[in-house]
């Protein structure tokens, strides 16, 4: 293949700019992609043959360099194979009420009234992830109650039955958002109560997490507003595969649910059952 020059006059004023100023600070990259838009849109400010003084510029392999760093990000949406282990149903109400989970980036986000019902909810649900196939560690930060409170040994007991006991592991306290990092490296569920207690957090770290760790499902309790929405900003919500809100009395809705989107389905916390309309 002949090596290809470039009459830089036969371009547009703006392609010329850039071909100078990418000539003389020798950025063989910018080079590239010049002579790639060259030889598709003006073909006629090609020349075959050495040009004395001019510098030779070959064309990438492949292609425009932006066409190829895109070539990695892209695939065909047709070709996408659906892992069927992925997509996980919970037994019992609670299930009945979650509908489905995805091992794949999941993040549940639990709010609520005071005294509404969260970590007895929260104790519900770690109890049905107990259950489920492949959850072998699930580990709880107990931010808001002390580890050792009668209060936890309380809904333990209540919520968590024996055989799915052993599986789960408390900690009352977390440093720093890389405390929470490293649970979610070890524990296939990571419960959090709440997300507001963790220091120096801030709400982009939430999708982090579970981007980081997309195994691992993260149980979070965040501190309610006055209007009702996650305290310390609402990206949270958008970034949660289900939001769920608890008012006063037990009752949870689901506010966002991607595995089940338009249904509305309310659930009694304090005696664990569908509400029937």
């Amino acid at each position: 293949m002949s090596i290809k020059q470039i009459n830089i006059r036969e371009l547009p004023k703006r392609l010329q700019a850039r071909w100078t100023k990418a000539k003389k600070v020798k950025d063989e990259t910018e080079l590239e992609i010049i002579q790639a838009i060259v030889e598709e849109k003006y073909p006629k400010a090609l020349q075959n043959g050495p040009t004395k003084g001019r510098k030779t510029v070959r064309k990438p392999s492949g292609g425009s360099p932006k066409v190829t760093a895109l070539g990695t990000l892209f695939h065909p949406i047709n070709a996408i194979q659906q892992n069927e282990d992925t997509l996980i149903k919970l037994p019992g109400a609670i299930g009945q009420f979650i509908r489905a989970v995805e091992r794949n980036e999941y993040a549940l986000v639990l709010r609520g009234d005071r005294g509404a019902g969260k970590t007895r909810f929260l104790f519900q649900l770690i109890n049905a992830f107990g259950s489920v196939h492949g959850v072998n560690k699930i580990g709880l930060f107990s931010l808001e109650i002390a580890e050792n409170s009668h209060v936890i040994t309380q809904m333990r007991n209540e919520y968590i039955v024996p055989h799915y006991q052993s599986k789960v592991f408390i900690a009352g306290k977390a440093t720093s958002i890389e405390t929470i990092s490293q649970a979610a490296a070890q524990f296939d569920v990571v419960a959090i109560d709440s997300f507001n207690k963790i220091p120096g957090i801030r709400q982009e770290d939430f999708d982090k997490l579970r981007k980081a760790y997309p195994n691992t499902f993260f149980l979070v309790i965040f501190q309610s507003t006055t209007a009702g929405t996650a305290r310390g900003g609402i990206m949270s919500e958008y970034d949660a595969q289900a939001v769920i809100h608890i008012k006063k009395g037990g009752i949870a809705i689901m506010e966002k649910n991607r595995y089940a989107s338009g249904e509305e389905v309310q659930y009694d916390v304090f005696n664990q059952k569908i509400i029937e309309e």
